[in-house]
């Protein structure tokens, strides 16, 4: 058990110093290696909130706020920090975003909304309702048919939330057939293209 508390206090240290790369890595670390005990995943929740709250891309912007929220799938507020962080980049966008885009938007909201328990779906019924009014409202300014330059963007944002789904979990998906999107990306080679690149080590 020292290891994993050696790595906690890394997330501690990294934190108090600002050092934002050695917090994602410290952090990648723990989600990977540390057990689901209240204790770490407190740390983790806690690191991956405060991570998301100063990073600039939004595709680990998002990936944070979802790990955050995945220590405590049934907390309605890391929920609501997710989807308000989906819908702020929505609305700071929507004069940009085109159709394409807003069905990989789609398809994110699906992911958040699939690892939500059930138990859980039925307490946030109306606040999810009024979150996908919001988005429907935004398509209605959607500046055509086709990609955005945004479209770059938007898909390692859907990678990032479909990535840290298991195999067992990513084959459910498929097989529900929840969008074309991400079968293609599946049978693509996209995904592994993807997985690949995340993995390999950055060259000083």
């Amino acid at each position: 058990m020292k290891q994993y508390q050696q790595i906690i206090e890394k997330i501690t240290s990294s934190i108090i110093s600002k050092n934002y790369d050695a917090l994602s890595d410290s952090l990648s670390q723990a989600y990977n290696t540390c057990p689901r005990s209240g204790k770490y995943k407190s740390a983790i929740c806690f690191g991956y909130q405060h991570l998301a709250k100063h990073l600039s891309n939004p595709a680990e912007a998002i990936k944070a706020f979802d790990r955050a929220r995945q220590m405590f799938p049934g907390d309605k507020e890391l929920l609501e920090d997710e989807i308000d962080f989906l819908g702020q980049f929505i609305e700071s966008r929507k004069h940009e975003l085109c159709d394409e885009d807003y069905k990989l938007i789609d398809v994110m909201v699906k992911l958040i909304h699939a690892r939500i328990p059930n138990s859980f779906k039925k307490r946030i019924k109306q606040s999810w309702s009024i979150f996908l009014g919001k988005i429907e409202s935004y398509k209605q300014n959607s500046a055509g048919e086709g990609k955005s330059k945004l479209y770059i963007i938007a898909e390692p944002m859907l990678f990032n939330l479909f990535s840290d789904f298991t195999d067992e979990e990513r084959k459910a998906l498929l097989k529900k057939k929840i969008h074309q999107i991400l079968i293609d990306m599946e049978s693509s080679g996209w995904m592994e293209k993807e997985r690949d690149k995340q993995n390999k080590p950055t060259q000083n």
